[in-house]
């Protein structure tokens, strides 16, 4: 398997030895140094900085985080994260999302975390998603050059992320460090861009197109199959859904306009091609219990299983299929936007619930948030900021109530059917290990509301967890 060229050949003119660790093609640094078999506490990462001023390179140990705070202190500079794009480096081989940590390779500032010199073996990404190298620290620090500027600017993860506990009145026990986590993001400017809301990600060009033919009354099947076709592999998703064992459908179904006449109608596939299309503007972290893998799979869990609910909901205005299976799909999208603006918090927030899966996630949420200032803004965490950006992209009503009331089992308001049914359905998959409701016990009070037999929920939910495969598959292609 060959090196990024430009690599390979540093390598070979400083004269540092290096052993290739190939492994599966993966998504992040995380799941690399997992295939590989190797501990991610030995693993180098570079992150892109960036002000007014410019690009800086930093690079530190992949089990640690940026302290903001300590860098502004030592650097005098409002520094952010970056894309990777605007490093310019000279490894032009390089493949996208892949930014190799070595000092000499790079024509601007470079700062390098002081515990790396201890490392008596580093692993890095050489530019390529499918291999690591491996060398001995001192060959680590000679690659890092004279330039570089070695520093204390991070925190290991683990003084801030550990076991958890609940005292006897069910308050969250601190621990130590956590209380810190507000200088590991750039908070100077957190308060102006939780306010100003054109720093919200953009819907994405398909998803705005659904939308305005969502609102003309007059659209036809052939309009929205021409949309959805754009998008192939949006097309391919709704195509396997009606191809699942959901519908019973016995003939064959081969094209957009097959799916929708014959098996799911106009607004079961608006809806869930308009839910699809707008998980397009975020490329979060992969990995952890709230990253994108874990993230669309229960999304794709919710979506199918309250649809599947909604024929057997007595209540006086019942939910439609379409808007249920949106509501399911996009509740928790929150946390796509939390990782998506606030990445220390999320990191560590998705560290937290791993590390603790006994803690309710919005108890963990409120800590976290509450410690970085975030909670000024954002009164009940995800729920918030999910309902903060559907408002902001005029996404349906009936939506925004769902996001922001799904774990409130007391609200009766406007659209609270969809609110009910989705808190309902995290409960029920809850009880499969899937998603992150607070307990599998089934509330009571919400079944009565929505007048839905608890036992026959249960049978619907086991029928769908018996699909797993296919909503498996739908969501690991969701999530790549």
């Amino acid at each position: 398997m060959p090196l990024i060229n430009s690599v390979e050949e540093l390598l070979q003119r400083e004269g540092v030895k290096y052993w290739a660790v190939p492994h599966e093609l993966t998504g992040s640094l995380e799941q690399a140094a997992k295939s590989a078999g190797i501990p991610m506490s030995r693993v180098a990462r570079a992150v892109v900085l960036n002000d007014d001023r410019g690009v800086v390179l930093a690079i530190l140990p992949l089990t640690h985080l940026i302290d903001f705070g300590q860098l502004k202190q030592t650097l005098g500079r409002d520094l952010k994260p970056g894309s990777a794009k605007s490093a310019n480096s000279s490894f032009y081989d390089r493949e996208p999302r892949s930014v190799p940590p070595i000092a000499i390779g790079y024509n601007y500032e470079v700062i390098i975390e002081d515990s790396l010199r201890d490392f008596s073996t580093v692993y890095f990404e050489p530019g390529s998603h499918d291999i690591l190298l491996r060398v001995h620290g001192d060959g680590f620090v000679q690659l890092q050059g004279s330039a570089a500027r070695w520093m204390p600017f991070a925190q290991a993860q683990e003084q801030l992320v550990s076991e958890v506990s609940l005292d006897n009145t069910g308050e969250m026990v601190v621990p130590d460090g956590l209380d810190d986590v507000g200088t590991l993001a750039p908070l100077a400017d957190v308060k102006d861009e939780v306010q100003q809301i054109y720093d919200l990600p953009v819907m994405p060009q398909m998803a705005q197109s659904l939308l305005k033919l969502q609102s003309n009354p007059d659209a036809e099947i052939s309009e929205l199959a021409r949309v959805v076709e754009l998008d192939p592999s949006l097309a391919a998703q709704v195509v396997r859904y009606a191809r699942s064992p959901f519908f019973g459908f016995r003939g064959k179904i081969e094209t957009i306009h097959d799916a929708i006449t014959r098996v799911l109608g106009f607004d079961m596939v608006m809806h869930m091609a308009l839910g699809i299309a707008a998980g397009q503007a975020f490329r979060n972290p992969p990995d952890g219990p709230l990253g994108l893998v874990q993230f669309w799979r229960h999304a794709t869990y919710s979506a199918a299983l309250s649809q599947a609910l909604v024929p057997h909901i007595g209540a006086d205005d019942p939910p439609k299929p379409g808007l249920a299976y949106l509501t399911g799909l996009l509740h928790n999208f929150g946390y796509l936007l939390l990782g998506h603006m606030f990445q220390p918090q999320f990191f560590v927030l998705n560290k937290l619930v791993e590390s603790n899966p006994n803690i309710p996630v919005t108890t963990l949420e409120a800590q976290v948030l509450g410690a970085s200032k975030l909670k000024e803004r954002f009164d009940r965490g995800h729920a918030d900021m999910g309902a903060w950006l559907m408002e902001a992209w005029s996404m349906p009503g009936e939506v925004v109530v769902a996001m922001r009331e799904h774990h409130n089992p007391h609200y009766r308001d406007e659209h609270a059917v969809y609110a009910n049914l989705t808190l309902a359905t995290d409960h029920l998959l809850k009880r499969f290990h899937v998603g992150d409701a607070d307990s599998s016990e089934l509330p009571e009070s919400i079944f009565q509301a929505l007048q839905l037999d608890p036992t026959k929920a249960i049978q619907i939910a086991e029928r769908v967890i018996d699909e797993c495969q296919q909503l498996d598959a739908m969501a690991r292609t969701l999530a790549a």
